[in-house]
């Protein structure tokens, strides 16, 4: 059981990059903006085998071992409500 207030939203930071992870994980509870329990994994096998309800995902798009449609698919139907965001440290288009 966690030490989280129940009435935060849960976020959810799938991404194989631990310093990546630790950036995105420090900037959302460093900000006044953002109240909400925040979650990480390193890959989408650990995400999904989280037994927590999650209210939005922000994933790699480029995870080893899984594309990014594949992915997205999987944490759509573990989470049929939750809101998800593609990330990337690519600038490529496709």
């Amino acid at each position: 059981m966690s030490n989280f207030p129940v009435d935060l939203p849960t976020v959810l930071l799938v991404d194989d990059h631990t310093l990546f992870r630790e950036g995105m994980r420090l900037m959302l509870s460093g900000s006044a903006l953002v109240r909400a329990r925040i979650l990480e994994a390193a890959d989408l096998a650990q995400a999904l085998a989280l037994p927590d309800a999650v209210d939005l995902v922000l994933l790699d798009i480029g995870l080893p071992g899984v594309g990014g449609i594949d992915g997205l698919l999987s944490v759509r139907q573990r989470w049929p409500e939750a809101a998800i965001v593609m990330l990337s440290a690519h600038d490529r288009p496709e």
